[in-house]
């Protein structure tokens, strides 16, 4: 072998190299032929892999090409990179910095590639192509993390670097052979002296790609290897080069991370980025959910290793995730095939399939299938999954021994021992959603020959578990309490004012943890609460609440008690928003169903309102400052989802989150909501929920919740009234709202409003178009964004005319959502999305979904029926090519055109 100085007109200034590996790479990765064969291409690449290792060899082949075979001019060479759509942001950052400003300067091709889709048929998407490159691009159309969600799997210990094989390997050399025209490319590998391992693998893959394609299709050479130079020379090199400490570039989710960069280096660098940290907590758990083993670490988790870091903001932003986002119930099914005995494979070569050769002790083949029964909040999946066991006769497990967080699962077959293989699992388990049904090939033929003859229950089936009770039971408590008391309205309160109070107390925000029986004792109970918290007074204020004056009698409270037993939400214990709370106060009260159109915004439309409203607000005039109100908040749903944005703000680009816990985060959130609704006890239940967020992300009962947070919830006419220190002028930079569709019955009420609005309130005029006004006119600041869902009959009616052709023009439309189609559970009325900012339009383009078709049926799950998935989707795709154009532009201004 023959040990080359590659780049010795700087290495002979600094004096000896001193390898940190102890010595010269072992010559089955840098021999002599290996070396000849890459200089004798016509082409030569380096893969830059963003991380300190690669950036060294980037800059000493700047300094001197020739010492690479490498062209003065670099017209023979390019650096490419593979984009697996999950980098720290510092090392984005650094190379933007200090290495492609270099690159523009000698004129040096820089391709950017990543994978077009998760099929190798999808190819490949060059992102980027240039000499004078700007950006560093964060991710393509398909990332790793990407995979390893909708897999529910964590990259494997086991698999080597496979995972680095999918999403940069078979991205640079897609490219690469398309544009070699046969000829043999040169690739350089930045691979320091602590990783021939690693080189040595590559040349034994590379052989026998080379074996496959019938010549040489790359020449491969590690220089870094060749020099000894192992990672603290790589270090110095580039400090001294650039000035900067640079920290190796891996995947934050990958298994080997206490070995690219040291443990306490990577914890530090997952304090630096909380949300990053999250994103990875969030995987890890929803892969173990599906497998015990499936840890990030070989023996340990991350989970655990960051909780003994005390990184209490990514454990915060880690479980507010888990609370915030939809959940499954997962079925999985497993089939551990036996293995085959040594003497077997001797004997009968690959395929035999005798059952004699086979060994209980070893493993074969594990045939895995995954299914989602359900999909939900973490409350209704976590309720699906207790009603499910009993549904079953099997006991709900709580498993914290793998996870600290805990996982509930519901098994129906059961494997006698890890170590015993022919034998099969079925469990059914709560997970964050997201993991696509999935089966290995031969699954079904596996399966039904392992469990042939075995006994075991039904497939878990939605009928199965369903205690929700319908609309007709809430009607009937309504009526049968109100042969007591007297009228619906009181008979509602008093209905609802218990499930109230049991909300409270069972789920420990309630000042005592005994609650007083009887009708009395809830009186006691709703006393006790409104103490706890200036904005809780109105739920012991007679003129809101008169149960003081109309009392109950046993039997009614009978009625009521055994009514609130069987209804399943109040006795999950993961979710404590009051979601149900809201839902049932408009089941129960027909006064406001009917005559305020209560209708309560389920949680995902609320989410889309928000993420094209608020979300955009908090970009814009930050998280610290941002306002946001619902003029119609009802009970709150949109309240509610908005305190959690506000709280946990959306991350984009390299923008760190403000803390999404504690006191702070709380007020912050508390501060930056404001709802008003006509019904006094709807705006009381509104200001509850946000306490009861409060008090549930600080750990606190609610009368240690500090009474100086604000809860800027009030019972007003939103329309009307002008006193309302909640409606001043110009103040919300968002404004979010699901308003009545209705026209006023009161005739005076009606003429009051059309004298307010004059220009929308024309004929018969819908509610929701004076409160459109009030949004846009009064209520936001200039350039603030309005999102509503409203309904569509102001297209097709006389009312709507000046409206549409006279008001609307005046503001800069940004989206119209047609979500006639979608089933919006309780939502009879055909409806659309309206998005707007607050300003004199901008540009000549308005964002427009249009619906072709309705449902073909009543979807299980209204989130994901088909055609809101369409309307999300269309959504989705919309807001990144926004983000691609902005970030295009934004590196032409930095960068100039592309070449």
């Amino acid at each position: 072998m023959t040990s080359l100085t590659l780049f010795e007109p700087d290495l002979d200034e600094a004096g000896p190299v001193t390898s940190s590996s102890g010595g010269l790479a072992p010559a089955e990765v840098a021999s002599t032929a290996a070396l000849e064969s890459f200089r004798a291409t016509k082409h030569k690449s380096l893969n830059f892999g963003l991380g300190v290792d690669s950036t060294a060899l980037t800059l000493a082949i700047i300094n001197d090409p020739a010492a690479f075979g490498i062209a003065k001019d670099f017209s023979d060479f390019s650096i490419v990179t593979a984009m697996t759509g999950f980098e720290f942001p510092d090392t984005i950052a650094d190379v933007e910095n200090h290495v492609l400003p270099l690159l523009r300067e000698k004129g040096i091709r820089y391709t950017q590639v990543a994978r077009a889709g998760r099929p190798d048929s999808a190819g490949v998407e060059v992102l980027s192509d240039t000499t004078n490159p700007g950006k560093v691009f964060s991710r393509g159309p398909w990332t790793l993390m990407d995979e390893m969600e909708e897999n529910g799997t964590v990259p494997q210990y086991a698999g080597g670097h496979a995972c680095s094989q999918k999403h940069k390997a078979f991205s640079i050399e897609r490219l690469q052979l398309q544009r070699s025209g046969g000829q043999t490319v040169g690739k350089l590998f930045g691979y320091n002296a602590d990783e021939y391992k690693r080189a040595a693998k590559a040349n034994k893959f590379q052989a026998q790609r080379n074996k496959k394609a019938g010549y040489e299709t790359f020449a491969l050479d590690y220089p870094l290897l060749r020099l000894g130079w192992g990672r603290e020379d790589v270090q110095g090199y580039v400090k001294d080069r650039l000035g900067i400490d640079m920290a190796k570039s891996y995947c934050p989710v990958c298994p080997f991370s206490g070995v690219c960069s040291p443990q306490p280096d990577h914890l530090k660098r997952l304090r630096k980025y909380p949300g990053l940290a999250a994103r990875v907590l969030r995987l890890e758990y929803l892969a173990m959910a599906l497998n015990d083993n499936m840890s990030l670490y070989k023996e340990d988790t991350l989970f655990r290793r960051v909780t003994d870091d005390q990184n209490t903001e990514a454990l915060g932003q880690f479980n507010a995730r888990l609370d915030e986002e939809t959940w499954a119930v997962y079925r999985l099914r497993r089939a551990y095939t036996p293995g085959r005995r040594p003497e077997c494979k001797t004997a009968h070569g690959d395929r035999c399939t005798k059952p004699e050769c086979r060994d209980s002790s070893i493993k074969g083949t594990v045939y895995r299938s995954v299914e989602t029964v359900r999909t939900g909040s973490r409350t209704e999946v976590g309720a699906f999954l207790h009603n499910a066991a009993t549904a079953l006769n099997r006991p709900v497990e709580h498993f914290t021994k793998a996870h600290g967080v805990g996982i509930d699962r519901v098994h129906t077959r059961v494997r006698p021992d890890s170590k015993t293989y022919g034998t099969v699992e079925d469990f059914y388990v709560t997970a964050p959603a997201g993991v696509q049904d999935k089966a290995r090939d031969g699954f079904a033929d596996v399966w039904a020959a392992m469990t042939a003859g075995q006994w075991a229950p039904s497939p878990l089936r939605e009928e199965m578990t369903t205690r929700t009770l319908s609309p007709a039971a809430y009607d009937k408590l309504t009526a049968t309490v109100a042969r007591d008391t007297g009228d619906r309205r009181t008979a509602a309160l008093w209905s609802h004012a218990t499930a109230l109070a049991r909300h409270a107390h069972e789920h420990g925000l309630a000042p005592a943890d005994d609650r007083p029986p009887g009708p009395d004792g809830l009186l006691k109970s709703l006393e006790s609460l409104a103490a706890c918290h200036p904005a809780l007074a109105p739920l012991a204020d007679p003129a809101v609440l008169p149960l003081w004056e109309q009392p109950l009698g046993s039997a009614a409270w009978t009625t009521i008690e055994e009514f609130w037993d069987r209804h399943p939400a109040l006795e999950d214990e993961h979710r404590v928003d009051g979601y149900v709370l809201g839902d049932t106060y408009q089941l129960l009260s027909d006064e406001a169903r009917k005559g305020r159109a209560l209708c309560q915004t389920p949680p995902w439309v609320a989410r889309l309102l928000l993420r094209l409203s608020l979300e955009p607000a908090i970009e814009e005039w930050g998280p610290a400052d941002v306002r946001m109100i619902d003029p119609a908040c009802g009970t709150g749903h949109i309240a509610v989802a908005a305190f959690h944005m506000a709280r946990v703000p959306p991350i984009r680009g390299r923008r760190s989150a403000p803390v999404g816990h504690g006191p702070r985060a709380v007020e912050r959130a508390l501060a930056a909501v404001s709802g008003v609704d006509l019904d006094a006890y709807a705006a009381a239940l509104t200001a509850y929920r946000l306490l009861a967020c409060s008090a549930s992300v600080l750990g606190v009962s609610l009368d240690r919740v500090p009474a100086s947070l604000p809860v800027n919830v009030a019972a007003a006419d939103s329309l009307l009234d002008r006193t309302e220190p909640l409606l001043a002028a110009g103040a919300y930079h968002a404004c979010v709202a699901n308003p009545p569709y209705i026209t006023p019955k009161d005739p005076a009420i009606r003429d009051q409003v059309r004298a307010a609005y004059p220009q929308v309130a024309a004929g018969k005029y819908s509610l929701a178009l004076p409160f459109t006004a009030l949004m846009l006119e009064h209520l936001a600041v200039p350039g603030g964004f309005v999102a509503q869902l409203t309904a569509n009959s102001f297209m097709k009616r006389e009312f709507g005319k000046r409206y549409i052709t006279e008001f609307l023009p005046r503001f800069d439309a940004r989206w119209i959502i047609d979500t006639s189609g979608a089933y919006i559970p309780g939502h009879g009325t055909p409806t659309c999305i309206l998005v707007h900012r607050a300003r004199p339009p901008v540009g000549d383009t308005v964002t427009v979904i249009r619906g072709n078709r309705g449902e073909p049926h009543v979807p299980q799950d209204p989130a994901r029926g088909l055609v809101w998935r369409a309307i999300e989707d269309a959504v989705d795709s919309r807001l990144a090519w926004d983000r691609f154009q902005a970030g295009a532009n934004l590196a032409w201004r930095g960068g100039g055109p592309t070449t």
